[in-house]
């Protein structure tokens, strides 16, 4: 019957649901425990708010993020995807697919996108509201920890030239493959002050975003320090 029919759908779509926060949260254990051993860290708190506190230790050390996504993904595996997927629309539409229906758990809701930029169209991944960028409400992890690195990773190791767009305002973010980033010194996400939400700043002075562009004349030099790590040092 009708009724059975629909009981019988919910029931799977709950199965699913649990099956998927049951991924989450082996991959979010996973990445938490790969960021300790990496860092010598130690999460305070469990879940995400234990991702967002040990991944803190990363801020300003792109090194050491580089080092942790070329294990995740080593270089035998890039060279092979490079290979088989070169850059190509057909390849960035692939991977805006894979990251929207692949990392939501890290990222929170996201879909793939397309987006246009001096005519051209760019296939992208939409980050409705970027859980890493909330959770932390840190301007300086957004662009050290994840934004520059994985722009970086996905040029360099992968082939595809990738800009990553957090508007820090609203906690959105727009991942467009095939578009070049800019240089970090004419980025305005290198730029922006702490944000007001921000909850580590206060807690420590090395994650301090203030006045990275300001004056005017020192713009170049603070955002190459706020990318290369020696912000206020």
């Amino acid at each position: 019957t009708m009724r059975t029919m629909r009981a019988s759908a919910a029931q799977t779509c709950e199965s699913g649901r649990k099956k998927e926060k049951w991924v989450e949260k082996v991959a979010l254990e996973a990445l938490t425990r790969r960021v300790e051993a990496e860092t010598g860290a130690k999460a305070r708190a469990k879940g995400y708010d234990g991702l967002v506190d040990v991944a803190k230790s990363l801020t300003h050390k792109h090194e050491d993020v580089m080092r942790l996504l070329r294990k995740a993904v080593p270089s035998p595996l890039c060279e092979t995807a490079r290979i088989l997927a070169p850059d190509s629309n057909p390849t960035r539409k692939f991977y805006a697919w894979c990251a929207a229906k692949g990392f939501a758990w890290l990222v929170g809701e996201c879909e793939p996108v397309e987006v246009q930029e001096q005519g051209t169209s760019y296939s992208a991944v939409k980050m409705k509201k970027c859980k890493f960028l909330s959770e932390s409400g840190c301007a300086a992890m957004c662009c050290s920890v994840c934004k520059m690195p994985t722009q970086e990773f996905l040029a360099e190791d992968l082939g595809i030239p990738t800009t990553m767009r957090p508007n820090f305002e609203d906690m959105s973010c727009e991942m467009i493959f095939g578009l070049p980033p800019l240089p970090a010194e004419e980025d305005p996400a290198m730029c922006v002050p702490c944000l007001a939400e921000c909850k580590l700043s206060g807690d420590d002075k090395r994650f301090a975003q203030k006045e990275i562009c300001s004056p005017q004349d020192e713009r170049s030099n603070n955002s190459e320090a706020f990318a290369t790590g020696h912000v206020g040092k």
